[in-house]
């Protein structure tokens, strides 16, 4: 949406019907998205449909019609990782393809999972590594009498 224009209202029934879709047309998506240059200004909404339509977030699993599989058995344990990212050139290495760790410029990327199944403590503790105190408030209610102490990660 361009600078000092309204965005789409997210909770608009037609937001499916709005901007570009890459079904049945990858290659002009891709054009399109190749072509995409992120600045200032302007707010870009996207809206990731996937498998979000068969995974209920709150309860964990993944529903299809006529069943229902816990979430741990489809990608293992929590937290679930979302992220988005571009792939950086590197010098000497211009025609890699590959998704390497070294290559990626994140956007976000995000870990998460339900309250009604939350990762183990330990792996709570390591993600929140550094955060300051006011922000582990929230997660507390994870783990009542837990005590997640602020750590500071190796090397910082």
């Amino acid at each position: 949406t361009p600078e000092g224009e309204e965005p789409p209202d997210i909770a608009d029934s037609a937001i499916e019907t709005m901007g570009s879709k890459r079904s049945k047309r990858v290659k002009q998506y891709k054009q399109e998205l190749d072509e995409l240059e992120l600045k200032a200004g302007p707010t870009y909404t996207f809206c990731f449909w996937g498998i979000s339509r068969w995974l209920d977030r709150l309860n964990w699993q993944v529903v299809m019609p006529g069943m229902s599989v816990d979430f741990n058995k489809f990608c293992g344990a929590p937290p679930v990782y979302v992220c988005m990212y571009v792939l950086k050139t590197l010098p000497g290495h211009e025609t890699e393809k590959r998704h390497l760790e070294s290559r990626k410029d994140y956007f976000f990327n995000m870990a998460f999972w339900s309250s009604m199944k939350p990762p183990p403590v330990e792996e709570v503790q390591a993600l929140l590594a550094g955060t300051e105190e006011d922000d582990l408030r929230d997660i507390r209610a994870l783990h009542p009498g837990t005590d997640f102490a602020k750590r500071t990660p190796a090397g910082h």
